[in-house]
């Protein structure tokens, strides 16, 4: 996800897609996910909007 974001235009709303198989190949365990943090080593700013969860299929 680092390349993802550092690839994002700064201060331009962009879409974005992260699967759930990426976190599995990263070392999730799918079975105790409750939560979904992002971790920085410098300064950092978020905004999140119109999140979803759909299936390959859509």
């Amino acid at each position: 996800m680092t390349q993802l974001f550092a690839n994002a235009p700064l201060g331009e709303w962009t879409q974005a897609e992260i699967t759930l198989s990426s976190l599995v190949d990263a070392g999730a365990d799918m079975s105790k996910l409750t939560a979904l943090g992002i971790e920085t080593t410098g300064p950092f700013s978020l905004g999140l909007s119109d999140i979803r969860l759909v299936s390959k299929d859509e």
